[in-house]
């Protein structure tokens, strides 16, 4: 099935990437093994942390849009890689608990996701 975006909300406490690398790329792994939440409500939206570029190159052709919500410079944005499968991909910096977003950062994280198809 392919959703409508991908939203990474969530930033992973884990940064070390070797154990991610050991991970076969090929793996058919379900979202649920993947640590992505697909809630009931909208449904046609994943919600994840951070994931290996093998993760990210596997959901590519599952998701329409892409929207990340770290910093442009974060090491975990693979926009190259999700627009050569034809996602849109977005970023935004959008902060997390306990940290609340300004009135600027609401209305950015608005603009991006009208943007997504």
């Amino acid at each position: 099935a392919v959703h409508d975006s991908l939203v990474l909300a969530i930033p992973s406490k884990n940064t070390d990437a070797s154990a991610e690398d050991d991970a076969p790329e090929s793996a058919a792994l379900s979202l649920e093994q993947l640590g992505i939440e697909v809630p009931d409500v909208p449904g046609n939206v994943g919600l994840c942390g951070n994931l290996d570029s093998k993760v990210v190159r596997q959901l590519a052709g599952r998701y329409k849009s892409w929207i990340h919500l770290n910093p442009a410079d974060s090491p975990w944005l693979y926009r190259a890689e999700l627009q050569q499968k034809g996602v849109v991909v977005e970023q935004c910096l959008f902060p997390g608990p306990p940290t609340m977003p300004s009135d600027a950062q609401v209305a950015a994280l608005m603009d991006a996701l009208d943007k997504m198809p």
